[in-house]
């Protein structure tokens, strides 16, 4: 991934927040770590425009990535990397934790907790897709629903919904196996929060 100190002014760049758009730096100031961006736009006096961080540098690339599919997410993995390290983690029948991770500000995520959670049951993991079907536990003797994957003799888990395709998406910029907007591999969002 590319740092700070790669990018002049000057210089042409493509950036996640605004992808298929070509940019120029038009400011970079190094005391307060801060690049301006500029990209033609007939529809806004002055152009599109964007501040770059030093902190969401990740953002950034010379390289141009005119689709989501080209991009790296905020930790520097591509969607294949996500991808396989959650299908080779599981196998069908397996119980898993999804949670809504983004809040109102995609740069901030709200970590997993049990108020946002829902489980799913892993139906196939297959080579370019995960087939999952939402899941409730339910403790013995019925009193007590569960909405988290646990390892319990004494959990029952049943059907909640339909079987369907767990998709690839860029949640928070940062790749994620979603249901809507569950995000079925948290782990990779620790520390995010």
């Amino acid at each position: 991934m590319s740092t700070f100190d790669d990018y002049r002014i000057g210089d042409r760049v493509y950036c996640l927040a605004w992808i298929g758009k070509s940019f120029e730096i038009v400011a970079k100031n190094d005391e307060i770590g801060k690049i301006s961006l500029r990209g033609d736009l007939e529809t806004e006096r002055g152009g599109a425009q964007i501040d770059i961080f030093k902190s969401t540098i990740w953002m950034l690339s010379h390289e141009p990535r005119d689709e989501i599919w080209h991009w790296r997410d905020r930790k520097g993995e591509t969607y294949a990397d996500v991808f396989d390290r959650f299908r080779s983690a599981h196998k069908p029948g397996d119980i898993v934790s999804g949670y809504l991770i983004e809040g109102a500000n995609a740069l901030e995520p709200i970590g997993a907790s049990p108020e946002r959670a829902m489980a799913f049951r892993i139906v196939m993991p297959a080579e370019n897709m995960i087939m999952v079907e939402p899941v409730v536990g339910i403790r013995s003797g019925g009193t007590e629903i569960v909405k988290e994957a646990k390892a319990d003799s004494g959990i029952t888990w049943v059907s909640a919904g339909p079987i369907a395709s767990a998709r690839i998406a860029m949640t928070a910029y940062r790749w994620s196996i979603a249901f809507g907007d569950i995000v079925l591999n948290p782990r990779d969002f620790e520390g995010l929060a």
